[in-house]
């Protein structure tokens, strides 16, 4: 069996504390589950365009920067400890959080309309889930070069670096 889970929160999938709770729940839930053997994490088709803007901006004020950071690390610990492998399919943007997510799935399918981004060194922050995952996926150099640049990757260059494991049409994803 898959245990399909589809992020949705429309528009953007812009994940708040709440959201993140709720991801980290669902997928401890199915750990448990004998059936499940595979794991997929995509966007809603009512966020159209967006996998995940990543964290709202109340994620990152002072009052809550650091239940956001704790409920978002949650998540990580879950996977990491999880004998199911997770499946990320990216139709549309993953951004910030939503790219930290979906680099710590095992397997990552992307379309070409998929774009990856870290923009948050733009902003004047250097995010710290990028700075452990991407190193040990894509590895140091260009862990870096998207951390600190915080440029745009498309699915193909994404592919390149070792982020996306396959890119496929929109019309040949449910393949």
């Amino acid at each position: 069996v898959v245990a399909h889970l589809p992020l949705n929160r429309p528009k953007q999938n812009v994940m708040n504390i709440g959201m993140l709770q709720e991801i980290a729940r669902a997928i401890e839930s199915l750990s448990f589950r004998e059936d499940v053997r595979l794991i997929l994490l995509d966007a809603a088709p009512e966020c159209e365009g967006y996998f995940s803007m990543g964290v709202g901006a109340e994620g990152y004020t002072e009052q809550m920067v650091f239940q956001m950071m704790d409920a978002f690390h949650s998540i990580f610990r879950i996977m990491i400890e999880l004998s199911k492998p997770v499946i990320a399919v990216v139709d549309g943007v993953a951004s910030g959080a939503g790219a930290e997510l979906v680099a710590f799935c095992d397997l990552v399918v992307a379309t070409e309309n998929a774009q990856f981004r870290q923009p948050e060194i733009k902003l004047g922050v250097f995010p710290p889930m990028g700075a452990v995952v991407y190193p040990r996926v894509i590895g140091p150099h260009r862990a870096m070069e998207l951390l600190l640049t915080g440029d745009t990757v498309n699915a193909l260059q994404a592919q390149q670096m070792g982020l996306v494991n396959r890119v496929v049409s929109r019309e040949k994803l449910k393949e």
